[in-house]
């Protein structure tokens, strides 16, 4: 077998979520091409999905007369940042031998400083790499996932407005992310009726093309997640244990650990509750740890907050419960004081859960039961299209700002080709009483 057609095999297995098989094949192919960098990436990416990237430093080693130097050292700068390891990337930079005139250079210094949430360092690179005319749509999607972390959703806008007429006709792919996108910032500033109304443009876009009309193959597998998941979880444990923080596992997190004995072998956020207390003030307490950073975009909802796991960089969501007569509500506001989602919960208590999997004490609601039926329902069934945010059994209603997120979720979901996902979320808007010519030609695809 030719190392292009190993290539495609390993790829296949990777789509097919044979992780351990396409980590075993890649290292073979590494083994016998050591000098070629894109076999080395391929490595790291199966790596990566395996969970073995922690060892890929002595991999490299062991490989050090034919693999060489630069190549090395990028590959380990790769490595380090998907392990946290800050300063061990800076070295490996350093180790690499490029200077400021490389576009290489700037591509990896901007990766380490957005990991370190150094925002405008991070910009700067990226600002650096259009002088040497490289401005792929990935450059700006880069670029505004900064600024969207900055809250300057205006200079998004206007730059898709600008790149949109730019666009070859052929380039549908292109067009079509950049209005998931459009639909995305306006939902982000409250303007509702527009991202929807964006969102049900891109899906008719979606619908009246000839990819609608294909069979699409399943969307890929997810790399695998738990010794992250394992690993976030330690740190919080110990922030909380140091700390007394009022808070407890919640929502899919805590429903993955009762039903399944550990987290989902794929996610990549961890759900947390906090009763009465803020969420704000648990928030600042995990930044001054040094472990997370907050991503929650300036004016974002109060009654809820997003961290990012540094090392892992793993998201960690945070909802404020509040005592409402006898049951407890979590309620996401707007500071223009706008509800967005709310929800009705039993009243619980909290208990302390020595997890024999996770080998560490978590707190979580003393009545499971009551807890995980008021969000799911017969929970102990797993539905893999269930989205907790948008379907919980326990909203109080169906809000402008959950319309709106429906529509953008089918939007990504349909690009994505996840049509189970699309579809399971067009028949939710319908149980809702939402109906529409667009949801009925969800439901029909093939």
């Amino acid at each position: 077998m030719t190392c292009q057609s190993t290539v495609g095999a390993i790829q296949s297995q990777i789509r097919r979520g044979e992780f351990v098989a396409a980590y075993a094949n890649a290292l073979m192919l590494l083994n016998s091409h050591p000098a070629d960098y894109a076999v080395g990436r391929l490595f790291l990416q199966t790596a990566l999905y395996a969970e073995r990237v922690e060892s890929v430093g002595a991999l490299l080693a062991d490989l050090r007369d034919g693999i060489p130097a630069q190549m090395s050292a990028l590959l380990n700068l790769q490595a380090n940042l998907h392990c946290g390891d800050f300063d061990g990337a800076q070295r490996c930079l350093q180790q690499s031998g490029l200077t400021e005139n490389s576009l290489i250079f700037h591509d990896c210094a901007y990766r380490i400083a957005f990991r370190q949430h150094k925002l405008e360092s991070a910009l700067t690179h990226l600002d650096a790499m259009e002088r040497f005319g490289a401005r792929p749509l990935e450059h700006f999607l880069a670029k505004f996932e900064i600024l969207k972390l900055q809250g300057r959703y205006p200079a998004i806008t206007d730059t898709i407005q600008q790149l949109l007429p730019l666009l070859a006709a052929e380039s549908v792919s292109a067009r079509w992310q950049l209005k998931l996108w459009q639909a995305g910032i306006a939902h982000s500033e409250l303007r509702f009726q527009d991202s929807v109304m964006l969102a049900q443009d891109l899906i008719g876009e979606y619908l009246a093309s000839p990819m609608a009309q294909q069979t699409v193959d399943a969307p890929p597998a997810k790399p695998w997640t738990r010794q992250r998941q394992h690993q976030v979880m330690a740190d919080l444990e110990r922030l909380i244990l140091q700390h007394k923080l009022p808070v407890f596992l919640a929502a899919g997190s805590l429903l993955a650990l009762v039903r399944e004995g550990d987290f989902f072998a794929s996610d990549k956020d961890i759900d947390l509750g906090v009763v009465e207390a803020g969420a704000e003030g648990v928030a600042q307490t995990l930044v001054a740890s040094g472990y997370f950073d907050d991503i929650s975009p300036p004016g974002y909802f109060i009654g809820y907050k997003q961290m990012r796991h540094r090392r892992t960089d793993f998201i960690v969501d945070i909802a404020q419960y509040q005592a409402a007569g006898e049951k407890l509500m979590a309620c996401w506001r707007h500071p223009s004081g706008q509800v967005l989602r709310e929800a009705v919960y039993p009243h619980f208590g909290l208990r302390d859960w020595d997890h024999p999997v996770l080998r560490c004490r978590i707190p979580v609601p003393d009545d499971l039961e009551a807890y995980l039926g008021s969000m799911y329902g017969n929970w102990r069934t797993p539905d893999p299209q269930f989205d907790t945010v948008i379907a919980a059994c326990n909203l109080t209603g169906l809000t402008d700002f959950l319309l709106s997120l429906t529509q953008i979720r089918i939007s990504h979901a349909l690009l994505g080709n996840a049509r189970n996902t699309a579809k399971a979320l067009s028949g939710y808007l319908q149980k809702r009483g939402v109906h529409s010519e667009l949801l009925e030609c969800i439901d029909a695809l093939p």
